[in-house]
């Protein structure tokens, strides 16, 4: 991920959500972005995964560029969002399914797909038939991490992934992230 002099301004205002911000990060390492409360991190991930458009500044995400190819952008890019974005009457396989779909996951490998994708997030067995409704809040922030791990993209935006966990989910939660490091993943993640 190469970020040049990234800026936004909202309609408005005058004063910058995000000031001039320029980075390199590189697979197989986890990259933060540290702040407190409305420092910008979010933005900043809504500008890099394209779903804010810049002020001004450029960003490419494994050599695309997020204003012009984004078509490519989401095939290379995971992104589990600061809140979880699950429906209460899907299980953990149609979860997993669905995105696995929209990920472009060709119809022979879906099984597997989904298969590895909750191995990953240990949501495999039992719990991969439960709804969402019936899984615990640590269970949720691991089913939108596979979610974001799906299709294995080796570009993934975590924001604020263990807030609001218990000190063993949060565990887990950075053990699994660890091990997609090590994968040769680029994680960045805000906190």
């Amino acid at each position: 991920v190469v970020i040049d002099s990234l800026r936004k301004v909202y309609p408005g205002r005058t004063k910058p959500a995000v000031h001039s911000l320029s980075i390199r990060m590189e697979y197989g390492e986890v990259f933060g972005l540290l702040g407190p409360n409305g420092a910008g991190k979010t933005t900043a991930l809504s500008m890099m995964s394209g779903g804010l458009s810049p002020s001004a500044g450029t960003c490419t995400v494994a050599g695309y560029s997020v204003e012009t190819d984004m078509q490519r952008v989401n095939r290379v890019l995971g992104f589990c969002p600061q809140f979880d974005v699950v429906w209460d009457d899907l299980t953990v396989y149609q979860h997993l399914l669905f995105y696995a779909r929209l990920k472009g996951t060709p119809s022979a490998r879906l099984r597997v797909a989904v298969q590895q994708a909750a191995e990953k997030v240990e949501l495999d067995g039992d719990a991969l038939h439960q709804r969402a409704r019936q899984l615990s809040g640590g269970m949720r922030r691991r089913l939108s991490l596979g979610l974001s791990l799906i299709g294995d993209p080796p570009v993934v935006f975590l924001d604020e992934p263990t807030t609001g966990l218990d000190p063993q989910t949060r565990r887990q939660l950075w053990a699994i992230i660890q091990r997609e490091k090590e994968a040769g993943r680029c994680m960045v993640i805000t906190t």
